[in-house]
């Protein structure tokens, strides 16, 4: 039996966490939602009567979001979840689904929900879940960790790649550029991987940066310690030597000695300009330190804001390790039209580029063993 794992299990906006941390409960009025790394929210509802353009701005928002019309070219996106008519040339981040009624064109898109348009075309898309398309899909890169269904429509020049596997209807074209399908394969969660570990990298760097930053200024601090102690003495014995020589200079003027009070006199006031030039590098010292100690209190608040990034970074690499144990990688393609002459189909082990069309078929990577070692090979079967 495996080793039990705790899910990720985190408080986000409209959440509030219990004592004892077993407990998650709403704190407004909202739809409840959790995404693939453990984050639950309440989210509140925008509605954008129109379009996504310069008369809106970009949209920023923990909650569902609904546009009446097309995100345009050149406007970001994020939130919870988005439902829209159109997106054109935009960048859209979502913790969860994406529903767009027409079609995405020109944009980038990472998800963490399921995808469902009607067409996409020359767009990047990043999604946990499932994408769902009726149309066709051209000239895009599509890297999902769940199935590609597109079985009424048609994929050309493109690259597609499902850890769950493809539904396809049509596959390239005789004119079009070789399409590249990938099924069964991680590359959408080795490329999170990859920039978790690069981002947890990059935050560590600036931890270790900020300490440094922080015992150079301490090092200073205590230097600093130093001069005061050096200079408080000098301060201290000028004035213990200023009030003898006080005494002193009563006696000499009951006795009238005035040659002897004038030496004193002159003395006195060297003592007075040393005590002066002490007390003003104390000042000068003080400022220094305080100073130095707002600098110190910055960097820690900036270190607390870095750890909390870092244990963010660790808690999203186990949530992604734990999403990607849920389903095992499925390394079938389906077709229900034609799959055309020089696509390529390629699974965790092998890849193969199709000699000649091929209807309504299943291809899938397939695993033997001879003598211990193990064989794989892609086999085409009629629907």
């Amino acid at each position: 039996v495996e080793a039990v794992a705790d899910p990720p299990f985190e408080s986000g906006p409209g959440t509030g966490m219990s004592e004892d941390a077993l407990e998650i409960k709403a704190e407004i009025d909202g739809q409840p939602h959790l995404d693939k790394m453990g984050l639950i929210t309440v989210s509140p509802e925008l509605v954008i009567p129109g379009d996504v353009d310069f008369n809106t701005g970009n949209i920023s928002f923990n909650g569902n979001i609904i546009v009446k019309g097309t995100v345009k070219e050149g406007f970001k996106v994020n939130g919870a979840s988005l439902t829209a008519q159109e997106i054109e040339g935009a960048d859209i981040t979502l913790t969860g689904d994406l529903n767009v009624s027409a079609g995405i064109t020109d944009s980038q898109i990472s998800i963490q929900g399921n995808l469902v348009a009607r067409f996409i075309n020359n767009s990047r898309i990043m999604a946990f879940g499932d994408l769902t398309v009726t149309k066709e899909i051209i000239d895009s890169d599509l890297c999902i960790s769940g199935r590609c269904q597109n079985q009424g429509g048609s994929i050309m020049a493109s690259k597609v790649s499902a850890k769950l596997g493809i539904d396809a209807g049509s596959v390239g074209t005789k004119t079009s550029s070789p399409t590249m399908l990938k099924i069964g394969t991680r590359d959408h969660l080795e490329q999170l991987f990859a920039a978790q570990e690069q981002n947890l990298a990059t935050s560590l760097a600036r931890s270790d940066q900020i300490k440094a930053e922080i015992a150079t200024l301490e090092t200073e601090e205590q230097a600093l310690y130093e001069q005061i102690s050096e200079t408080a003495t000098i301060q201290d014995r000028s004035q213990l030597a200023l009030k003898e020589m006080k005494s002193d200079l009563a006696a000499m003027k009951a006795a009238g000695d005035d040659a002897q009070i004038q030496l004193v006199k002159s003395e006195m006031e060297k003592i007075s300009q040393t005590a002066r030039e002490a007390e003003k590098k104390l000042n000068t010292i003080f400022e220094t330190q305080d100073r130095i100690a707002r600098q110190i209190t910055g960097l820690k608040n900036r270190l607390d804001q870095t750890e909390k990034v870092n244990m963010t970074h660790v808690r999203e690499k186990k949530a992604l390790k734990i999403f990607d144990k849920k389903e095992a990688p499925r390394a079938v393609l389906t077709i229900t039209g034609t799959i055309a002459q020089n696509s390529q189909v390629a699974g965790p082990h092998t890849r193969i580029t199709v000699k000649e069309d091929q209807s309504r078929c299943k291809i899938h990577e397939l695993e033997t063993r001879e003598d211990g070692i193990r064989h794989f090979e892609m086999i085409f079967s009629d629907l």
